[in-house]
């Protein structure tokens, strides 16, 4: 590259307050064992910024370059594939935000109508008659499945009329869907607050039993705890 023909015209081009230093001619006490020449972007009231320093003009100039502080490398244009991979790239980031959307929608609505039959005719009195004993009972003890047993036909309506229960469907937790399956366990992390005792992994293992539960599926579930409750 010859210097002044293109290397000056260069840094011109991206600094064009740039200008070359003579400290030679200026001297300047402080600089009297440094480079005689500098190229220099002056800053005003703020210390002059340094681009390049030499025992020449050239020198500095191309130290400047060497700096690479004006020669940004050029661009590399995408070839066609490249931008047909960007192209199906972000297509496939949108329809990925468009299924997440529908799975927040799906997950919104099953937080506003969570348990409402229990709030029918059908459960109330089971329920309000219940609920208070089952608080004081550890979750899966015989005491606490008796209760389960009494409160018979209410259960029922209510596992009937609730697809976030394994009951509700006749292969259990096999016909449930991903939204299910996610109200499901966010069910049984809020019963853990009802009880003294409450422990969200003794409930995923008690149901492991219970609901013939998959290791796989019962691991992801002790992975969300953390996620939502913030246990370590």
């Amino acid at each position: 590259m010859n210097i002044w023909t293109e290397g000056w015209p260069a840094i011109k081009k991206h600094e064009p307050e740039a200008y070359i230093e003579n400290r030679e001619e200026y001297p300047d006490v402080r600089k009297l064992e440094g480079p005689l020449f500098a190229v220099v972007v002056d800053k005003g009231f703020q210390a002059p910024r340094i681009l390049g320093e030499g025992k020449s003009q050239e020198d500095a100039i191309q130290d400047a370059l060497d700096k690479q502080l004006y020669i940004p490398p050029e661009p590399r244009k995408p070839s066609y594939e490249e931008l047909e991979t960007i192209i199906q790239t972000r297509e496939h980031i949108d329809l990925v935000r468009l299924f997440l959307r529908r799975i927040v929608v799906e997950l919104l609505k099953r937080g506003e109508t969570h348990d409402r039959s229990k709030l029918d005719r059908a459960e109330v009195d089971m329920f309000t008659e219940y609920t208070g004993r089952l608080k004081g009972m550890t979750y899966g003890s015989d005491e606490y499945k008796q209760c389960l047993k009494e409160m018979g036909p209410a259960l029922d309506h209510h596992y009937a009329h609730n697809r976030h229960h394994p009951e509700y469907f006749g292969r259990g937790l096999k016909g449930m869907n991903l939204i299910d399956l996610v109200e499901l366990f966010v069910d049984w992390l809020a019963s853990t607050k009802r009880h003294a005792d409450g422990d969200i992994f003794k409930s995923i293992e008690i149901n492991r039993k219970r609901f013939n539960m998959s290791d796989d599926l019962m691991e992801i579930f002790q992975n969300s705890v953390e996620v939502l409750d913030g246990y370590k």
